[in-house]
């Protein structure tokens, strides 16, 4: 029999005996003051064993008595009502366990002559900051976590463990509000406090180095993000018990890392590490890296894994959430529609994208911001399937909700003016076109700096109206304006810059000007080459561009060379009845009646 079983056992048989009235005392008060610690003593062993409910019923048959007694006993009551918080914490009702801890609160102060227990206080505080910040009033939580540190400090050595718990609470709590700076200072002090109490592989320390990561991720200061992911994770592979559940925590976070610079191959590696080490039963988590796979893959043009990743956290999602009511599985639908419109699957895209609408609108406000990224994509799939009445129908839809949400700072409504303007731009309608991609870029650059790396693209769509309208210079101008922005944020082999230097090849190609057009063609060719995860359909857009310079410039043999060339890539990520595979063709034919 264990402890708490035998605990129970004679908890159990004192309190049948008083109950029974074999056992005697000198008088009612002393009696009934006995059952009541029996009843808490019990709740005690449920609470320990985590029967919470149970806990709580005897806890609240405790309270009962306590409260019919005279006098009342200050220092039982507010430790009982501390318990019963202590128990509804656990069992998620935060607004009662608020209460229950403002009761003994309000107790501990009216009797502070006669409670002398600045540990308890301390507590007492620190348990309603976490009802504070579970309510999301991050300010009155932050509050009582610093009284209950201030309190601390009076009775603990600074380096005392239960510190550095606080601490980390506190800084949890300033990230969640933003202020990045007093976040990193508080877990700071709770690392210090970790290095000098704790061995250097206890896993605490890791928990500390992956939640000061968690804050350089934030703040974005990837380089130093990395670094404390690292000292985690070296102290999780050290340890000689089986992999910690924060180990794929870890592996995850880093692979974010190097998604966002564009580091595909090690971002796939650390998400298959990932894949590896979490709990076979944990599916919500098998279906986010897979998701992210997913994306990494479709980010490189493989649209085969891409699809296939993206299917799997499709259908981990159908099985956890069979009644198709949760946001996660609408999320599901969209990357699929994604994957399928990218190869050129516009029908089946579409149905992807109706799918997700379906769950959204039964879980969702109708005005909700994910309703209208939603309306995006499917008005971009009209466009491309150059229905551009449809396009223009949801995209306004889109508009409709996001208008109503923060103009002055929304970047989705500057997608929105965005893709009007490319809408309006497949119509030729150079005028309506411009209007809308200068609303986007207004937007933008009201909610963000100069040389936001966002910007980027609304100027390479500016450049491209002044290039359909033949003002090769004013589209040149454009595009060196998005290229000084991406060399300030991005190496010069990034892959972006293959994609602008490409753009500014076409430029020079449709002005005739054959050396400049080559020279930036052959660098973007030179950037995607180098990368072996490289967007294959990229590649055969410069081939083409290629062949249709010396297409233009009656060298057809080069012309149908670097066409085979844009073929060969094309079919390696796209179907044959895809409209560029057929295009190139045509084109390889129309060579070949001129050779």
């Amino acid at each position: 029999m264990g402890d708490l079983d035998k605990a129970e056992k004679y908890y159990r048989l004192f309190l049948d005996q008083i109950l029974s009235s074999k056992l005697l005392f000198d008088n009612t008060y002393h009696h009934n003051e006995m059952i009541a610690m029996l009843f808490n003593d019990l709740a005690l062993v449920y609470n320990a064993r985590g029967n919470f409910e149970l806990a709580l019923k005897n806890y609240q048959h405790a309270l009962d008595i306590y409260l019919s007694l005279e006098p009342m006993n200050p220092i039982s009551n507010t430790a009982i009502y501390s318990n019963i918080g202590n128990v509804l914490i656990e069992l998620g009702d935060y607004q009662k366990a608020f209460k229950m801890y403002n009761t003994a609160l309000e107790l501990r102060l009216l009797y502070s002559s006669i409670i002398q227990d600045e540990p308890g206080l301390a507590q007492i505080y620190n348990n309603i900051a976490v009802c504070y910040n579970q309510n999301g009033q991050y300010n009155r939580s932050i509050e009582n976590f610093e009284k209950s540190i201030n309190i601390k400090l009076k009775y603990l050595p600074s380096n005392h463990p239960s510190l550095g718990i606080t601490y980390s609470n506190l800084s949890d709590l300033y990230r969640a509000n933003g202020d990045y700076e007093m976040a990193l200072k508080y877990c700071q002090q709770a690392l210090d406090i970790h290095l000098l109490v704790l061995p250097k592989d206890h896993i605490d320390l890791a928990t500390t180095y992956n939640a000061m990561a968690n804050i350089y991720i934030d703040s974005g200061n990837s380089i130093k993000a990395k670094e404390n992911y690292e000292k985690a994770l070296e102290i999780i592979l050290n340890q000689m018990l089986p992999p910690h559940q924060l180990l794929n925590t870890i592996y995850n976070n880093i692979a974010n890392i190097y998604m966002n610079e564009c580091h595909y191959e090690l971002a796939i590696k650390y998400y298959k590490l990932a894949l590896d080490k979490i709990d076979s039963s944990n599916l919500t988590n098998h279906a986010v890296i897979y998701n992210n796979l997913g994306e990494i893959y479709r980010k490189i043009g493989n649209y085969t894994e891409a699809l296939i990743n993206h299917k799997k956290a499709l259908d981990i999602r159908m099985t956890l959430y069979p009644s198709l009511d949760h946001i996660d599985l609408a999320q599901s639908y969209h990357n699929v529609g994604i994957v399928f419109c990218d190869n050129g699957q516009y029908d089946t895209a579409l149905d992807c994208f109706k799918s997700a609408l379906d769950i959204k609108e039964k879980i969702l406000n109708p005005n909700h911001s994910s309703i209208a990224k939603t309306y995006i994509n499917m008005a971009e799939i009209y466009r491309k399937q150059w229905n551009y009445i449809e396009s223009l129908k949801y995209n306004e839809k889109a508009l409709k909700i996001e208008k109503q949400q923060s103009p002055l700072n929304n970047s989705d409504l500057a997608t929105i003016y965005n893709n009007i303007g490319l809408t309006y731009l497949d119509e030729n309608n150079f005028i309506l076109a411009m209007e809308n991609f200068q609303q986007s870029l207004d937007l933008k650059l009201k909610s963000s700096d100069s040389n936001d790396l966002s910007l980027s693209m609304t100027y390479i769509n500016i450049a491209t109206v002044y290039s359909e309208k033949s003002d090769y210079t004013s589209a040149l101008a454009y595009l060196q304006r998005a290229l000084n922005i991406k060399l300030q944020h991005l190496p010069p082999n990034h892959l972006e810059f293959g994609l602008l230097y490409n753009n500014i090849g076409a430029i020079y190609l449709k002005a005739q000007n054959f050396i400049d057009a080559c020279e930036s063609f052959k660098h973007a060719l030179g950037i995607y080459l180098q990368n072996p995860l490289s967007n294959t359909s990229e590649i055969a857009t410069i081939f083409s561009n290629i062949g249709a310079l010396y297409q233009l410039n009656g060298e057809y043999k080069l012309a149908k060379e670097n066409y085979e060339n844009s073929l060969l890539y094309d079919l390696k990520s796209l179907p044959e009845d895809h409209p560029s595979i057929i295009q190139t063709k045509q084109q390889i034919s129309l060579i070949d009646t001129l050779l």
